[in-house]
């Protein structure tokens, strides 16, 4: 009994085999089989198809055999391997596969011949299309890429005689570049690249359900499990069907028809891939986006504790918020470094900045009530402060989306007293490039400053983590991804960073309220659809001391 029947399914569903029958036709594969497809009933000549190793040509090489081959006015060969170590070995295998006669001579000229008078004789006598089908393209010579382009010289008033569809590696591309009466002769030049995440998804389930069983349970793949999988994978169909493959036998070995997180990382773990969960629940601190520096109050200093230097707090309002530390607790001296890449113009004439701390004549140093006199400089305070980031990052515009929604989405100002129309400026700061932020192509890269103090972390509170990265634009794809699937009875979603002094500025998706504690945090976990449930962490500060401010905006109660 093979392992896969355990599971209630037929057939291999992950085999590294070419099979065209589990080929999962992307946009991209479907428009690239369309278009050869045209191609070579047009005789149109040369077609090339470039791509990354593991992108898939080779499956796709064999399904447009398989397409073409039924046909009785079309006659397809294929040449798996074209590395031939010379022009007459080469001709002579371009021969063979044709079934062209040898000829008398074993030269290079006469076999040149012999191919040329074949494919007269059956276009013209017997109207048929030949087409050559070339695999592992970048293995060819460069002297035999010559013999190529002589074999496109050979055709009649209205047509090319042999159709030529060369599958290769992008290695092969500054060669045939080399070759400037190849490369015009090319009709078709098609670019293969991986799959994004939505099709990485699509592609898994189309195999699972072509492998199954008919009386048997469907195979369900976890949102967290494909994220996994396209996160290891970076979406190149080798490796997916390489990863799935071995997590299928674990799941086997586990009898579970659900395609997990846990299985995919289990293999990972297994050929030495570093585990970071473990390591990444140790000492983050919540932040989000406040930016001119954060709050970081460490508890080693017991009652001594002061924030970075420079740290202005934005507060639309004008009021201090619940979130915000009292201001008898710290005081700050302003530093210009830190206030000049975190106060954008935009931002002072619209909204008004406060100042956490005592208040004092400009150029007046701020020491915190609780500070000891020990003659300790802002200097000597400056070397414990940690690195803080200079802008969230970068997010590629998606398709019909906006730069209003993206900033309403990262810096949460839906769920609060700021505005979206308030960050904007800001945002047009940061892209001076950008002329009209009401028009830009997908694509366009954003990037997204730091904004000063929107909130800070309630004290006593522990939330629920659906994903975290340390990549801004990772995460709203998945956000967005989350988003378009989330029912209307589902907790809302809140986009919100953190940043702590050992692993620095990390992104995360909460879902629902603040929590009073540990139990009741797990109990809301345990409510959550079960697609969000396998991934899930609490992030959990009733017991710290430390409140540091986030890098966006956050109710106490979370989004409305």
């Amino acid at each position: 009994m093979s392992f896969y029947t355990l599971i209630g399914l037929r057939q291999e569903p992950f085999s590294n085999s070419p099979d065209p029958d589990l080929l999962y036709r992307s946009p991209d594969t479907a428009r690239c089989l369309h278009e050869l497809e045209i191609a070579v009933r047009l005789h149109r000549g040369l077609n090339v198809v470039f791509g990354p190793v593991g992108t898939g040509k080779t499956t796709i090489c064999r399904e447009l055999l398989r397409q073409l081959h039924n046909d009785p006015h079309i006659r397809t060969f294929l040449i798996l391997d074209p590395g031939y170590v010379s022009q007459l070995d080469f001709v002579r295998a371009l021969g063979s596969t044709l079934g062209v006669p040898s000829p008398q001579r074993d030269d290079l000229q006469a076999h040149k011949d012999g191919i040329q008078n074949w494919l007269l004789t059956r276009v013209n006598a017997h109207e048929e299309t030949v087409i050559l089908l070339i695999d592992e393209g970048q293995k060819i010579r460069d002297d035999c890429l010559e013999i190529l382009r002589e074999l496109l010289n050979f055709e009649t008033n209205t047509a090319k005689l042999l159709q030529i569809v060369l599958f290769a590696q992008t290695e092969l591309k500054p060669r045939m570049q080399a070759v400037p009466n190849l490369m015009d002769r090319i009709n078709l030049r098609y670019e293969l690249g991986p799959l994004n995440l939505t099709q990485t998804r699509a592609m898994i389930e189309y195999r699972l359900a072509k492998s199954r069983l008919e009386e048997s349970q469907p195979i369900r793949l976890t949102r967290p499990a494909a994220w996994a999988i396209y996160r290891h994978t970076k979406g190149y169909p080798r490796q997916i069907i390489h990863l799935c493959h071995h997590t299928l036998i674990i799941m086997a070995s586990r009898q579970s028809q659900t395609m997990r997180r846990k299985w995919v990382k289990q293999y990972q773990g297994e050929q030495g891939a570093p585990n970071t969960r473990a390591t990444r629940r140790l000492g983050l601190v919540f932040l989000g986006t406040t930016a001119a520096a954060a709050v970081f109050l460490v508890t080693v200093f017991g009652s001594s504790i002061s924030l970075p230097p420079g740290l202005n707090q934005f507060n639309p309002s004008g009021k201090e918020s619940d979130f915000l530390p009292a201001r008898s607790e710290f005081a700050f001296s302003p530093s210009p470094h830190v206030t000049a890449g975190l106060q954008p113009s935009g931002l002072k004439k619209n909204v008004p900045q406060v100042l956490i701390g005592e208040k004092k004549e400009p150029g007046k140093e701020l020491l915190s009530q609780t500070e000891p006199h020990s003659g300790s400089t802002n200097a000597e305070h400056s070397q414990k402060t940690p690195n803080w980031p200079q802008e969230l990052g970068t997010i590629p515009l998606f398709p019909q989306d906006s730069i209003w929604n993206l900033a309403g989405t990262v810096y949460n100002t839906r769920n609060s007293e700021f505005k979206t129309q308030d960050v904007i400026p800001a945002i047009r700061q940061a892209n001076p490039q950008l002329k009209d932020l009401g028009r830009l192509k997908p694509q366009t890269p954003i990037r997204l400053p730091l904004l000063p103090g929107l909130a800070c972390l309630a004290p006593r509170q522990c939330r629920l983590s659906l994903f975290h990265t340390p990549d801004l634009s990772t995460c709203y794809a998945r956000y967005k991804e989350l988003k378009s699937s989330w029912n209307q009875s589902d907790p809302s979603l809140q986009f919100l960073a953190l940043w702590d002094h050992r692993q620095g500025l990390r992104f995360h998706l909460l879902a629902g309220p603040g929590f009073e504690g540990p139990t009741q945090a797990e109990q809301a976990r345990k409510d959550l659809p079960a697609r969000a449930r396998d991934d899930i962490r609490i992030l959990d500060w009733t017991g710290n001391n430390i409140r540091p401010v986030i890098f966006s905006s956050l109710s106490k109660n979370g989004p409305e």
